[in-house]
């Protein structure tokens, strides 16, 4: 087991050697040494040693959109560095204990089809006909109503998930359980779980034209404030063809979508709901967390600052639709999940720099990065999986060697060498990606509440205080619908 692990880290030097090749000499060899050392940690596994599935196939229901949200790799190595590794993680765990992974996937390989995912799961569960012994798919489009209509497992009763390893979400573990229970999960595991953090593009060829200065080292000091965001794309916007009105055909200060508008909400520090004695509670309506509502939609909510991407037309892709205003250099700032920065901008002509969300003052010690729960981030064990205990091997594999081995790609290779055009960028990743945060209102569509609250960021209502008062009733009930759900964790027939 040990030389096959190896094996897949020697891979992994081998292919970042190969990419780097135009960099200095000792930065490729740091990287192998890098890959080396982890190496000799492979022996977390050991304690699977003894496993053997005799041949037997384990099977896997996933979504998987190529270039956008890709989770499962190719059935031969393409050249493509970090899906070959995907590959060669599969290989690895097969071999490991004689198993063979078959996914079924090609049905649900555009981003609309994860409805069809959910149906499919659903009826072959309530038939008592489900082949597949785990899931990968959306968190807030299917995963959240499998867990509230009691067809996923309790991931913290299975003894082979090591779930408080950095190989899974901390985020998850720490502020998703509820008595005792974790319905879900996300990290390494599913691939897209790189492309699903909210961050910033900005434009610095048009910084520069600003005489904007150095946002890198702004943000490297702590003092990427949301004040200063501000101060920046304030009368930024530009009436490019004289008719009075700023439209797609100007330059915006800020485009963004409706998540990313949360997004912010999320990076000045503000909550949505927060555990309280190991229970989930609202608190969106205190004080701190409608004044940041508020300031957030000073900016974001300004129709003369930025471009609402939601409510475009005329394009192939959500990808390209939320991309293609910053992407033509008809904007300062892009306001995206990572899925569209990798997927879009590699051929951007402008040069561009990543940053994460401001915060709310320089008092304030992080940033705070929010996920995109849609995509195919989550992984569940269905309520018809019998041998949990050897699902839970091959998923707690599978995420241990996707995050020392895949993960290491991922960031090394699509992020920092492809996607990252400068060194300071490249630090900028770590800060983005060093947690994530997915929280209970987003994920579970509790009330409408996330809806209220991007609806209110993004400038498509006012007055906060007075809609939430009408909502929160109604919030409160279904969020105690969801609590006895985790209680009873009954299928339904």
């Amino acid at each position: 087991m040990y030389r096959r692990i190896v094996s897949i880290f020697i891979l992994a030097a081998l292919l970042y050697g190969f990419y780097a090749c135009a960099e200095p000499a000792e930065q490729t060899g740091a990287s192998t040494s890098a890959a080396a050392e982890t190496a000799e940690e492979t022996d977390y596994l050991d304690m699977f040693d003894s496993r053997d599935f005799e041949g037997a196939e384990f099977h896997i229901i996933a979504q998987s959109v190529p270039g956008e949200q890709p989770t499962v790799p190719g059935t031969e190595i393409t050249g493509e560095i970090v899906l070959d590794a995907l590959y060669e993680r599969d290989r690895t765990i097969q071999e490991m204990y004689n198993v063979s992974l078959v996914y079924t996937h090609e049905k649900y390989n555009i981003v609309a089809a994860r409805a069809q995912l959910h149906t499919d799961l659903t009826a072959a569960i309530l038939a008592d006909d489900c082949q597949w012994q785990f899931v990968i798919t959306s968190l807030a489009d299917s995963i959240n109503r499998l867990a509230t209509d009691g067809y996923v497992q309790d991931l913290l009763s299975v003894p082979s998930l090591g779930l408080d390893g950095p190989w899974w979400s901390q985020y998850l573990y720490e502020n998703m359980q509820y008595n005792g229970k974790l319905l879900c999960q996300t990290g390494p595991l599913s691939l897209a779980y790189y492309y699903s953090p909210c961050a910033l593009a900005y434009n610095r060829t048009a910084a520069e034209n600003y005489g904007i200065g150095d946002l890198y080292t702004v943000a490297a000091d702590g003092k990427w404030t949301f004040d200063r965001f501000a101060e920046i794309v304030k009368d930024r916007s530009e009436d490019l063809d004289g008719d009075g009105k700023i439209t797609t055909e100007d330059f915006y200060a800020v485009i963004s979508d409706e998540l990313s508008a949360v997004a912010f909400f999320i990076g000045v520090g503000g909550k949505h709901d927060e555990m309280r004695e190991g229970v989930p509670t609202f608190v969106v309506g205190e004080e701190s967390n409608v004044s940041r509502i508020e300031k957030v939609a000073t900016i974001i909510g300004s129709r003369d600052i930025t471009l609402n991407t939601e409510a475009l037309t005329g394009f192939d892709s959500f990808a390209v639709k939320k991309t293609h205003q910053f992407k033509t250099g008809k904007a300062l700032f892009l306001a995206y999940n990572m899925n569209g920065i990798i997927s879009q901008l590699r051929d951007m002509e402008d040069d561009y720099g990543l940053l994460p969300n401001p915060k709310w003052d320089e008092a304030q010690t992080e940033y705070y990065t929010y996920g995109s729960g849609f995509g195919p981030v989550g992984v569940a064990i269905p309520i018809t999986t019998g041998d949990t205990e050897a699902a839970g091997v091959i998923m707690e594999s599978m995420a241990y060697i996707s995050y020392t081995g895949v993960g290491d790609l991922m960031l090394n290779i699509t992020l920092r060498e492809k996607i990252a055009r400068d060194e300071n960028s490249k630090l900028m990743l770590d800060i983005i990606y060093k947690d994530i945060i997915y929280d209970w209102t987003g994920l579970f569509s509790i009330g409408n509440v996330h809806i209220l609250v991007r609806d209110i960021c993004i400038g498509k209502k006012q007055n906060f205080a007075s809609e939430w008062a009408k909502l929160k009733d109604n919030a409160e009930i279904k969020l105690k619908d969801i609590l006895d759900a985790y209680d009873s964790q009954e299928i339904k027939s």
